[in-house]
């Protein structure tokens, strides 16, 4: 059996460009991920502004080998 979380997760975290500013909320779910061993398989940024790019529309699994592409 395989974890899949799917969704729209509003924490702020920039896994690609640790170098943009990320939220509380951003930085838990990042250290939950590693404490879990759980891949964010989204590299792209899914809310671009005019000031910050994130990535708020994860994909998160511990099986990641399951997914061919991921495509924004």
């Amino acid at each position: 059996m395989s974890v899949i979380l799917l969704g729209d997760f509003n924490a702020h975290y920039n896994f690609v460009n640790t170098t943009m500013p990320n939220t509380d909320a951003g930085l838990k779910l990042f250290h939950f991920l590693e404490c879990n061993n759980l891949a964010q398989l989204v590299k792209e940024p899914t809310r671009i502004t005019e000031s910050v790019e994130s990535i708020l529309d994860l994909i998160i699994s511990d099986s990641p080998g399951l997914f061919v592409s991921i495509t924004i």
